[in-house]
């Protein structure tokens, strides 16, 4: 049976959402950091442990589908332009955020992460030019200066991937390279052959165990594994036939993640124990939905797609500074989560609507196009 996928226009939309709803994804897991027994700038006094064991399930899927969406948006934007005004794209979009977050943001954070753990007494301007001592590297941890930008990792790494890929890119645009693509996609699209974009993760999984990196990780992942859900992203975005089997295989996929899931939580199979075989199917679960269904363009989408960027760059260091005061007052946990997760919110798009989106420097220092560049389609931010 063929089924019908988006491509062009079509594709954009159904990324559009589903980056929305990724990054709502993110501001709900950070909102959670609160509460778990991980480290994190700001806790509550009581942790919760349940809490940590679900956001270790539901943190192996959003940065993955992040780097996912990030590839397949990247395909749509490097096939038209020229490689200069794509570079240039991405530097304004990516580059300039990342440094003026490192700048004005990170500050901001690793104060109220150095007050809240008793590592520092005094007002933000006594600390700021402390802010300049040491590289940060962990919570709690003895440096200051958030080279990384803190939560703005994904910024550096995005741009870092882009250019190092760009010559790639531009090279799958000529005849050659779409020809090569169209083979490549017709094998992939054969019955049982898409699982074939697990075992590169799985590889990786195997090489960095024991290597140098094997206990660094950035949210439930080591750097290397973003590199390949990136370039997945980018090779099913480029392939239509892989999309179509995507689409016939959602139901199937959604299947076997409900059943990893209630096997990991009824302590079968250790599903952080084993992510390189079992992020796949919810990952293309997640994108076989949101071709299939996620295709029309509204009013809330031509609103919300333009903030998740700006969203993004604000959720963490206002969830934190909000929550830094509410853990502190006499109120049921619920209600604690409850008036920090919605008040940061409100403040995040109170911010977004009335000040960033209305002025066009605030605009580009967060990674948006100016209002005269901005259309009422929907073009995904990088």
């Amino acid at each position: 049976m063929q089924v019908q996928v988006e491509a062009g226009a079509g594709a954009m939309t159904w990324i559009g959402w589903l980056r929305v709803f990724a990054i709502l994804a993110v501001f709900f897991y950070h909102s959670l950091h609160f509460f778990d027994p991980g480290e994190w700038s700001v806790k509550n006094p009581t942790l919760y442990p349940w809490v940590g064991e679900f956001m270790a399930l539901f943190g192996l899927y959003v940065m993955p589908l992040i780097f996912l969406i990030s590839g397949e948006a990247v395909y749509y934007a490097s096939r038209k332009g020229s490689a200069a005004r794509f570079a240039w794209d991405k530097v304004l979009r990516l580059l300039v955020p990342l440094l003026i977050g490192i700048f004005t943001f990170s500050p901001t954070q690793v104060y109220v992460e150095r007050v809240s753990h008793g590592q520092f007494q005094g007002s933000f301007f006594q600390f700021l030019p402390h802010y300049f001592e040491g590289v940060y590297t962990v919570p709690a941890g003895s440096g200051n200066f958030a080279l990384h930008g803190m939560h703005l990792w994904y910024l550096l790494a995005l741009f870092v991937l882009t250019f190092l890929f760009m010559p790639l890119f531009w090279l799958m645009r000529g005849a050659d390279g779409t020809r090569a693509l169209r083979r490549l996609g017709d094998v992939l699209a054969l019955p049982g052959v898409l699982l074939l974009l697990v075992l590169p993760t799985i590889v990786l999984q195997n090489l960095t165990n024991s290597g140098p990196m094997g206990g660094f990780y950035l949210s439930m992942w080591r750097p290397v594994h973003y590199i390949w859900f990136f370039l997945s992203g980018y090779l099913i975005a480029s392939l239509e036939r892989l999309q179509q089997r995507i689409v016939q295989a959602r139901w199937v996929c959604l299947a076997l993640t409900v059943l990893l899931m209630a096997l990991s939580l009824a302590g079968i199979f250790g599903l952080v124990d084993h992510p390189d075989v079992a992020i796949w199917p919810g990952l293309y679960a997640c994108l076989g939905f949101s071709m299939k269904h996620l295709t029309r363009n509204n009013r809330t989408l031509a609103y919300a797609n333009p903030a998740v960027m700006p969203f993004y760059i604000l959720h963490q260091n206002v969830l934190l500074w909000v929550g830094f005061f509410v853990v502190q007052w006499a109120v049921p946990d619920a209600a604690r989560y409850a008036i920090s997760a919605v008040s940061s919110f409100a403040a995040c798009m109170l911010l977004y609507e009335y000040a960033i989106r209305r002025a066009d420097v605030l605009r580009i220092l967060f990674g948006m196009k100016t209002r005269r560049r901005a259309t009422a389609a929907t073009q995904p931010a990088v």
